[in-house]
């Protein structure tokens, strides 16, 4: 734990900010049912209604809380995000693998 807390300390405070983003992000992906007020698809109240204490960001076009619904699209956007980021990872490995291994026109074909 002291070595995660000496790490932080010797980040940019950009950095910081950007791993607290994410960790935010991961803990609306991760409890995003119990903190959302509202159900994703619930009917709460009416056509676009404005900010107020019960909707801090609104209704959309069928009455459902954005706030909630903001909640539950940070699973998705995670979800996307470590897709993408996994795929792109072993197939530019294995390629980068495979032109090592093979040399020649292989290791210097352009991509």
């Amino acid at each position: 734990m002291n070595a995660l807390i000496a790490t932080f300390k010797q980040m940019t405070w950009t950095a910081r900010i950007g791993l607290l983003i994410i960790l935010f992000y991961t803990f609306l992906a991760l409890f995003g049912p119990l903190v959302a007020p509202f159900g994703e698809t619930e009917i709460v109240g009416g056509e676009y209604d404005p900010w107020s204490a019960q909707h801090w960001l609104g209704t959309d076009a069928l009455g459902r809380d954005m706030l909630s619904r903001v909640i539950f699209a940070a699973r998705n956007t995670i979800g996307i995000a470590l897709l993408s980021t996994a795929l792109a990872f072993f197939i530019g490995g294995s390629l980068g693998l495979i032109a090592a291994a093979l040399g020649g026109w292989v290791d210097s074909a352009p991509c």
